[in-house]
């Protein structure tokens, strides 16, 4: 347990150094005047913008499990959805597990909603499938926008293809698995393999449903895309959204294939590299990064703490 806890805070604070790395290089090629200006052109109400761009990821999230739960014929209403949408997404970056902690305390907080252990374990395959799915689309569209941009060469291309190939194998593993009701006896997995034991075949084979978890779980990428494309804004900046999009789903694949914790640094960097291909100034593209970093990960951290004491 120590040797764990000590390779968890190696990990933050290799991420910070990294991301204090990314400030020092940006702010040093960039000018003081640069700053003032972008000051001088901000425009705070984009923020505003951003924030309920953010709120609306939880909804849409929240929608995967209502779809679930609904098909199930065991309603789930929308206000604890949001609130174990919260929860689930402390827990998730508070505890690094590959999704498994917060997966499992969404099967508890469904629970004791009253909904059953099928439907509950079944609502956790549905959610993580369409999220590889769903993944695997944003980032096809990214790179062809990248492509079209003249930004798709094979250091981008070649990493996104093998992901999106990677993640839509996933998604389908995990609904031949849920079917099967087999996963391999790895120790990590034991948890996972009592889950799928328990799932209803109804809910994880269900085409439909699954295309409206897809659906859900494009919105929620959609709208990190145009929170990033809000805040640019608010920093007097003007992005086409299109090229924002692909900057943001590549900075989101560097931080998926990065062993920091939440891609700390590694996001911000590629982000930052990527903005400014679109002309973007160095200190908007940092500026905005940090400011979608901060409405994304840090800002929801203590509402998500007292949702998790809540569920």
């Amino acid at each position: 347990m120590a040797s764990a806890n000590a390779r968890s805070w190696l990990g933050w604070l290799l991420g910070l150094a990294a991301l204090a790395a990314v400030v020092i290089v940006a702010t040093h090629v960039s000018e003081p005047q640069e700053f003032a200006r972008m000051v001088e052109r901000a425009e705070p109400w984009w923020i505003g913008v951003a924030l309920g761009l953010q709120a609306a990821t939880y909804v849409a999230l929240a929608q995967v499990w209502r779809a679930t739960c609904a098909t199930a014929q065991e309603p789930l209403p929308m206000r604890p959805a949001g609130v174990i949408a919260l929860a689930k997404l402390f827990i998730d970056q508070t505890l690094p597990s590959g999704g498994i902690s917060g997966s499992a305390l969404l099967v508890g907080a469904l629970e004791r909603r009253g909904i059953s252990r099928g439907t509950a374990t079944s609502t956790v395959i549905v959610e993580q499938a369409s999220y590889y799915f769903a993944y695997a689309g944003g980032l096809a569209v990214a790179v062809a926008i990248a492509v079209i941009e003249g930004r798709g060469g094979a250091l981008v291309a070649v990493p996104s293809l093998v992901f999106i190939a990677v993640a839509t194998g996933i998604g389908l593993a995990l609904i031949a698995m849920a079917r099967a009701r087999h996963v391999p006896d790895v120790p990590g997995l034991r948890r996972f393999g009592r889950w799928l034991h328990a799932t209803d075949r109804r809910l994880t084979g269900n085409r439909s449903l699954l295309a409206t978890g897809t659906a859900w779980q494009l919105a929620v990428i959609a709208l990190d895309g145009l929170t990033m494309w809000s805040l640019l804004r608010s920093v007097g900046a003007h992005p086409p959204i299109g090229g924002t999009f692909a900057s943001f789903m590549l900075a989101s694949l560097a931080r998926s294939l990065s062993i920091m914790p939440a891609g700390l640094g590694v996001f911000e960097g590629v982000a930052v590299f990527e903005l400014h291909q679109l002309a973007i100034p160095v200190t908007q593209a940092l500026s905005a990064t940090l400011l979608f970093r901060g409405v994304s990960y840090w800002l929801p951290m203590i509402p998500g703490f007292i949702a998790s004491r809540r569920v």
